[in-house]
């Protein structure tokens, strides 16, 4: 891969947010505009204008869309050329934008998915077919000679040809170039173009054979690009730039040149050009710990030809199927995010960066301690400790790990009651977990997958990840301090479910009206009894509304509190804290306490390849057919699998499951 030439002005970059900023004059600062205006405008002044994509960024191609559907639009420019498209596919392509004509999916994904970029997924995120699917609305309200065209000009590439990694080497060197022809010819032609692609390919300076040197080659100064900002420069120069635009607007553009910006870096490469020598304008979408990327959805791997065919790319370029590991295919989503099923929409997008807040001291009645320490404090006491189970909920499981591996831990808790496991797999897990057996996951998985809590939390990885620990655990200890894991909600027979639906789930309901089950909550106050009744102590985690004091009526600490009263103790989560302590931390104020699980929790959402497996995807519809009267559309946008553009390194204890190529 070429690299970025490195020049003084960058290491000048580097060192001028901490050094210069505060002395800009006020005349340095840039002018902003309504990206779109600013868009609109550089087209009246430019044959040709690009924005350097950020690929699979959801606010990116929001904006985009909106710049598709200004009603001014359409007569600014010809054509929209784009990197994320097989010109193989052109005509297939043309028939759906210019001649409105239905074209099958199975078809049209040929377009984004058939491409030199198709292994890694990348213009498999759901913008790019939105992208194509604006176009074609916008173009059926315009007559024909006005509608516009979409060039794809990506290399042409030809996999059915690649049976080796030789066979896709030249196609991916000819990605500039194709690029730069399909620009250069409408030049040549008169046409006015938007051009959309990687940052990369749109650089002045830093890669010589890049698409933006040949364009220039051969019409110096007819393209005008304009990069979306993700990060520029690394953790200290990207903040400090951040700090300096707290007062810009969302979905604002601004020219670089004799801006503070202009000496900024284009990208997070040390080596790489500054942005004056690269572009000549800046998008601004929202700082970047706010913005999303948003994965290619589950139903994509539901389809058998894309899957067999993905696996074959794989393995001619990676030497190996398909693994989300491997991939890079992060389930990770911001927690205010829906799950599926679950109400609520996508998190608000922020608008400016938020201050730093100097930590306060702790009050003179707090303290704060580890969560194993409290445990440790409170056992002998309350024999029961519970822990409120935040559903998919990464913090709070890494805080879990943490406890569990506390060396101190064995021997003073002997059992771990959970709500997400089906107790039908008791036996499997206690080979698996208690005795250090191996048990195939086909077995066990039924413990998490069928527990009755509900798929969309229970099949996420972070439970499965919870099994693997604690036989981790146990596997180094003598068999006398193993802690055993009791799964402790109610039981759900799959094979009585499929026979009859209505009789195995009728109990097992809840409504408004009724949001309680009377059989899960004596589940888990019965599993409770059984460890207190044999002298034993355990660790319940189950969700709040069954173990929190004074909750509904009927919940399983009521039935607890009454036959075992002052033997259990609760701990509550909560996510604000007015002082300065690190996440899973334990604040006691008094007889109080609490778990801080951190203010910006992380989803950890169940594998789109779960969906592949036939019994699973037969009985999660039996269910939803129960429940809803529909059948389960991965389509739906609380299926998306939308995260955090910008997220820190997989936890090894997750990355694990996912390399593992299942689910």
């Amino acid at each position: 891969m070429a690299r970025y030439r490195i020049g003084n002005c960058v290491a000048a970059a580097l060192l001028l947010p901490r050094l210069v900023f505060a002395q800009l004059p006020a005349q340095n600062d840039p002018q902003r505009s309504p990206a779109v205006d600013f868009i609109l405008q550089a087209l009246d002044q430019h044959q040709a204008v690009g924005i350097g994509d950020l690929p699979g960024c959801e606010e990116a191609h929001d904006l985009i869309l909106s710049l598709l559907r200004n009603p001014v639009f359409p007569s600014k420019v010809d054509d929209i050329i784009v990197d994320f498209g097989n010109p193989l596919m052109q005509m297939v392509l043309d028939r759906y934008l210019l001649e409105g004509e239905l074209v099958p999916r199975g078809l049209l994904r040929r377009v984004w998915d058939d491409t030199t970029r198709s292994v890694d997924l990348t213009w498999d995120s759901p913008v790019y077919e939105r992208f194509f699917d604006a176009v074609r609305s916008v173009n059926t309200g315009l007559a024909r000679a006005k509608r516009i065209r979409v060039v794809l000009a990506d290399a042409p590439i030809d996999w059915t040809a690649v049976k080796s990694r030789d066979d896709l080497r030249p196609f991916e060197e000819l990605r500039s170039k194709t690029l730069a022809n399909a620009v250069n010819a409408a030049i040549a032609r008169g046409r006015h173009e938007l051009v959309i692609s990687f940052p990369a390919h749109q650089f002045r300076a830093g890669l010589p054979d890049n698409a933006r040197t040949m364009i220039e080659k051969e019409h110096p100064g007819k393209f005008f690009s304009i990069i979306v900002q993700g990060r520029f420069g690394p953790g200290d120069t990207y903040r400090a730039i951040e700090t300096q635009q707290s007062s810009w607007d969302l979905d604002t553009a601004a020219s670089i040149a004799g801006t503070w910006l202009a000496a900024m870096p284009a990208s997070t490469e040390p080596s790489g050009p500054t942005l004056d020598a690269a572009v000549e304008g800046v998008l601004f979408v929202g700082p970047s710990d706010s913005l999303t990327i948003l994965r290619p959805s589950a139903y994509v791997f539901q389809d058998e030809e894309f899957w067999a065919e993905l696996n074959r790319r794989w393995r001619i370029v990676k030497g190996q199927p398909f693994t989300l590991g491997d991939a890079g295919y992060d389930l990770r989503s911001r927690f205010s995010d829906p799950l599926p099923f679950m109400p609520g929409g996508r998190a608000p997008r922020a608008a400016r960066v938020a201050p730093s807040v100097p930590p306060s001291a702790p009050a003179k009645s707090e303290s704060v301690v580890s969560l194993a320490d409290l445990v440790l404090r409170k056992i002998d006491e309350y024999p029961v400790i519970g822990l409120g189970d935040v559903h998919t909920c990464l913090e709070f499981h890494q805080t879990l790990h943490r406890l569990l591996r506390d060396p101190r831990l064995p021997g003073k808790v002997n059992d771990i009651i959970v709500e997400f496991g089906n107790p039908l797999f008791q036996a499997p897990i206690d080979r698996y977990v208690l005795e250090g057996l191996d048990v195939s996951r086909d077995e066990r998985k039924g413990a998490w997958e069928n527990a009755v809590m509900g798929w969309a939390i229970s099949a996420s990885p972070l439970y499965e990840a919870f099994f693997d620990l604690v036989r981790d655990v146990n596997l180094r200890l003598p068999k006398e301090k193993r802690m055993r894991i009791i799964l402790g909600d109610a039981p759900l027979d799959f094979a009585r479910l499929r026979e009859n639906p209505s009789a195995e789930l009728q109990r097992l309901v809840t409504s408004r009206a009724a949001p309680i089950s009377p059989s899960r909550e004596t589940a888990i106050a019965a599993s409770v009894h059984s460890v207190l009744e044999a002298k034993r102590r355990a660790i319940v985690i189950a969700g709040s509304g069954h173990l929190r004091k004074g909750g509904l009526p009927g919940a399983a600490r009521q039935y607890i509190d009454k036959q075992d009263p002052g033997k259990f103790f609760y701990l509550d989560n909560v996510s604000k804290s007015s002082i300065d302590v690190p996440i899973g931390s334990v604040i006691l104020d008094g007889e109080n306490a609490a778990l801080f699980i951190g203010e910006f929790q992380t989803s950890v959402r169940v594998s789109p390849l779960v969906f592949r497996e036939p019994a699973f995807w037969r009985d999660i519809n039996v269910i939803h057919r129960f429940n809803s009267n529909e059948w389960i559309d991965l389509a739906r946008p609380e299926f998306e699998y939308r995260g955090r553009y910008f997220e820190a390194a997989w936890p090894v204890f997750l990355k694990a499951i996912l390399m593992a190529g299942g689910n």
